[in-house]
């Protein structure tokens, strides 16, 4: 745990002794593609070790992908409510942990930094 946790502060991802991977802005259209609705968030996962965190800095374009694909697909109401933002954090931790990493727990948690609907 200290050999990672070390190598986090170098880089300045570990808040709270926690290994975080920031991802790049995404902007999806809300509903049908030609809609004028669109959402902007920032994505950062929480990891368990900095082997999962590298291989995610690795190949972004593919979590990049998924996310951008999964987020679409979601009408207003899904995105809109406050309610629904923790169902939201668990599907996407999912999503990923099964379907990109093959793993129940590489992911441990998912923070919205931007989340704006217009």
């Amino acid at each position: 745990k200290k050999e990672g946790a070390e190598g986090n502060e170098e880089e300045g991802n570990s808040v709270l002794n926690k290994i975080l991977v920031p991802l790049d802005s995404i902007v999806v259209n809300i509903g049908k593609v030609d809609s004028k609705r669109y959402l902007r968030v920032i994505i950062s996962l929480e990891v368990k070790n900095s082997e999962i965190k590298g291989m995610i800095k690795k190949n972004k374009v593919i979590f990049r992908d998924k996310l951008v694909s999964f987020l679409s697909s979601k009408n207003l109401t899904e995105l809109s409510d406050r309610a629904n933002h923790q169902k939201l954090r668990r599907e996407i931790k999912n999503l990923l942990n099964s379907k990109v990493l093959e793993s129940e727990d590489a992911i441990s948690q998912v923070y919205f930094s931007d989340f704006i609907i217009q």
